[in-house]
């Protein structure tokens, strides 16, 4: 069965495919869960209020939803229904969360600077590592390559990591002084890194011993004054970004080569396939459509 363009998943402050790309799961509202293939709504989770970050665990078992007072839920990934609830008191407001390697921790951060690794049935702190102020965190598929950001008293450095952290320490990919850090991501192999700046956005390869490389930048971007978010597709080769009224998606080099007008773009997100792509947008008009467009 092929998905049609022109699927609507409404309000949706965060879009996230399943690691087989069947299912997609949106912040709105409520937590919503997708089919894909019949784009259809097929469940809502329990309430969270203030509900910000939201993760699959990497055999799409689990969903792990987290809102802005750090207070995390453990959903089942099929019916949304609610397996654990932590509170958030005592770890603070915080930045995503991302299911481990095994499935069975998490990755939580604080906007405080704790970096940990969770047990999903129980909430405990099985690994923490304290430093300045965490803003932004994600991974690669297999969760084997990390990027973060931590701010500074002059702007942020963005750092790399391999798993297990307690393993290996972070190493700095770049540093932006005296300008905001919206959001990172990286490609599914590791190797190609994007980081959303204020009003600007910045890629960034691996070059193997000589270390990480910018290899194309861009600062005239519009910005929704909010949060802009990017993603990089699955083989590299696009990467899309949401900006104030308008939804881009970009070559390596960072020419245009789509653009999707929305009301108030603030989330993008690529099917495992590449074959789709998720816009989400503060009001009712958030969509998946296909990529490439016909």
């Amino acid at each position: 069965m092929k998905l049609k363009p022109g699927f609507r998943i409404g309000s949706s402050f965060k879009a996230t495919f399943s690691p087989t790309g069947d299912r997609l799961v949106t912040i709105g509202k409520r937590i919503t869960l997708w089919d894909v293939l019949a784009r259809a709504r097929i469940a809502t989770g329990p309430p969270l209020a203030h509900t910000s970050e939201l993760d699959w665990s990497p055999d799409g078992k689990l969903v792990v939803a987290k809102n802005t007072l750090g207070e995390v839920l453990i959903l089942d990934g099929k019916t949304l229904a609610e397996l654990g609830r932590f509170s958030g008191s005592g770890f603070g407001e915080g930045t995503e969360v991302r299911f481990a390697l095994d499935g069975e921790t998490f990755v939580d951060a604080t906007w405080s600077g704790s970096l940990m690794v969770r047990d999903t049935r129980t909430g405990k702190v099985m690994w923490e590592e304290s430093g300045e102020g965490l803003r932004s965190l994600t991974s690669t598929p297999d969760r084997l390559n990390w990027l973060y950001t931590r701010s500074t008293s002059t702007g942020y450095h963005v750092i790399v990591r391999r798993w297990p952290f307690k393993e290996h320490p972070g190493a700095v990919l770049s540093r932006e002084e005296e300008r905001m850090v919206w959001d990172v991501a990286l490609s599914r192999d590791g190797r190609l890194a994007a980081v959303a700046l204020s009003a600007g956005l910045s890629v960034y390869e691996d070059a193997g011993i000589r270390g990480w490389r910018l290899v194309a930048e861009r600062r005239d971007l519009p910005t929704s004054g909010t949060h802009d978010t990017v993603a990089v597709s699955p083989d590299g080769s696009a990467i899309a970004y949401s900006g104030k009224q308008v939804a881009t998606v970009f070559d390596r080099e960072l020419n245009t080569i789509h653009e999707t007008p929305m009301p108030y773009a603030c989330a993008v997100e690529f099917a495992p396939a590449g074959d789709l792509l998720a816009l989400g947008d503060w009001t009712s008009a958030g969509l998946v459509i296909a990529w490439p467009p016909a």
